[in-house]
């Protein structure tokens, strides 16, 4: 039986990986007291296991690195290494996630008992508390979370005493691959990019009745290019085994986008695929003999429901504030996004009839887009104002070519609407234009590169001599003892110049068309952009 899942998953800054801590509570349901209360046999079945299986899929232009799991339950051998970061050893986190009554125990065989022998706790678990002290006694050497909501006891389920679960994981690695393969790029075969972990009882302790295990655990998914795809769809499928029971009625998944990103919620989606019913049969005993033209028709109920509007941003007054969530992933600075759980599974057993879940992430963001476009409006007011001064293009002359053709106030003004328009353009990261993607790295890096050596390190005395004296002064020496005329070597800084605003010319040319910015829709739908 899965009793509770808590999901959050946060998207790298660099977009290129998936941090997904997952928090679970499980057990094998053995005797039913009621509707909302079991009693936990664990004790009587070690060989219980959860598996988990993380599997990327629709992703053909884009390799998976590798899939990791790391155990953060209570990590460390003994209390004195016992890891500060991990989640039992913040229970003032826990009560934020799992209700305020959770408490954590570790040597305090008192509180143990005490739990046993509430009768609204685990009072029916054992038959006679005094018989089963030796084992309290060891248990207590464990660390241990009690948990319970006392705001959601109409939901049922919200109490639960849990051991750290033993742990074993089957991690991913990218295969390597010979030259050939490179060339061709072969892609992995469909769902072969998958790892998975195991969740099982503890083997060296003995269990008592009414004990569940828990579980926090990292997942960390690597991929070799940035995320940039307009969807993310995340599925969460469960084991098709009937013997498997699932409540979780305090079901919660949270996303998060990189630093100062959002994401597109009113246009994201969830949609919940249930378990088919049996055909309803028609119950009339003459129905075999019925004349009647109009007839019962059996029905079967939809096999998927789409909830709109069911993802909604998160406050950060309420947000958890994990030390793993504020030192690695930066939570403070981040937007959280969280499913409207209680509009899909709106009784406890809800969650037992669904087969899957799909989350659809809209990842486009017009703030990050209008903030793009404000800051690079900034910078060409500035590289304007800053170039075309008649002192500062009359040091710098020498690096421009063709001074009867354009002066180097025209020069530099074509040159920024180039590169400009160059830092604006973004063409999709489609494995048919990736090498797109590498001209717009390369023409930023090298335009930048120049207008720092033409306005910066061309004004520096210390500078210049110093280049001057062990690089040109040698090179032009030697290529003067080779050569019988005179030559003006300052057409290697303007060729170089010519190269590059060229480069930048053709990207624009071959990429504004079709993968332009909306804010230069205007020049080629004739619709006015403001």
């Amino acid at each position: 039986m899965l009793r509770k899942f808590f999901q959050m998953t946060f998207v790298g800054n660099n977009r290129k990986s998936l941090d997904i801590y997952t928090a679970v509570v499980g057990s094998d349901e053995s005797k039913s007291l009621n509707a909302d209360r079991f009693i936990s046999r664990l004790d009587a079945k070690k060989e219980f296991c959860m598996r988990f299986d993380f599997i990327v899929n629709g992703n053909d232009d884009n390799e998976v690195l590798s899939i990791i799991s790391e155990d953060v339950t209570d990590v460390g051998e003994n209390v004195s290494s016992r890891d500060s970061r991990s989640f039992l050893s913040q229970v003032d986190c826990i009560k934020k996630v799992w209700g305020q009554q959770c408490e954590v125990l570790y040597n305090d065989q008192q509180a143990l008992r005490k739990i046993y022998e509430d009768p609204n706790k685990l009072g029916d678990c054992l038959d006679n508390v005094e018989n089963s002290l030796s084992e309290l006694a060891c248990l207590s050497q464990k660390r241990m979370l009690w948990i319970e909501d006392a705001k959601k006891k109409q939901s049922g389920g919200m109490k639960a005493l849990t051991i750290p679960g033993a742990f074993l994981t089957e991690d991913y690695h990218r295969p390597p691959r010979n030259s050939e393969e490179s060339r061709n790029k072969r892609h992995p075969d469909e769902g072969s990019e998958k790892a998975f972990y195991r969740v099982f009882v503890p083997q060296d302790i003995k269990l008592c009745p009414g004990i569940e295990l828990v579980s926090w655990v990292k997942t960390t998914i690597r991929f070799k290019y940035r995320l940039t795809d307009q969807n993310l769809i995340f599925n969460l499928k469960k084991d098709e085994n009937e013997g498997i029971t699932y409540i979780a009625p305090d079901f919660t998944w949270y996303f998060s986008p990189p630093v100062k990103s959002f994401i597109n919620y009113e246009s994201s989606s969830v949609e919940a695929t249930w378990t088919p019913r049996d055909i309803i049969e028609p119950t009339c005993e003459k129905q075999d003999k019925c004349t009647c033209p109009i007839k019962v028709e059996a029905s079967r109920p939809l096999p998927s429901t789409r909830y709109d509007n069911a993802i909604n941003p998160v406050a950060n007054k309420t947000t958890v504030n994990f030390r793993r969530w504020t030192e690695d992933e930066m939570i403070g600075y981040r937007q959280k996004y969280r499913i409207a759980s209680k509009n899909i599974f709106f009784s406890p057993d809800k969650f037992n009839k669904l087969d899957e879940l799909n989350i659809i992430i809209d990842t486009t963001d017009e703030h990050n887009r209008g903030n793009r476009q404000y800051v690079l409006g900034i910078f060409i007011s500035f590289a304007l104002a800053f170039g075309i001064d008649r002192s500062r293009l009359e040091d710098a002359k020498d690096f421009f070519p063709l001074s009867n053709l354009f002066v180097p106030d025209t020069w530099w003004m074509f040159f920024i609407i180039l590169f400009s328009l160059n830092m604006l353009i973004r063409p999709p990261k489609s494995v048919y234009v990736r090498r797109h993607i590498i001209w717009r790295r390369l023409n930023t890096i090298f335009s930048v590169s120049w207008i720092v050596i033409v306005f910066c390190l061309s004004q520096s005395q210390l500078i210049c001599d110093g280049l001057n004296q062990v690089v040109a002064f040698p090179f032009m020496n030697w290529v003067d003892s080779w050569l019988c005329f005179d030559v003006n070597y300052w057409w290697i800084p303007q060729f170089i110049f010519f190269a590059i605003f060229t480069s930048n010319f053709i990207y624009v040319a071959r990429n504004i068309a079709k993968y332009h910015d909306p804010i230069l829709s205007g020049w080629f739908s004739g619709e006015d952009i403001l």
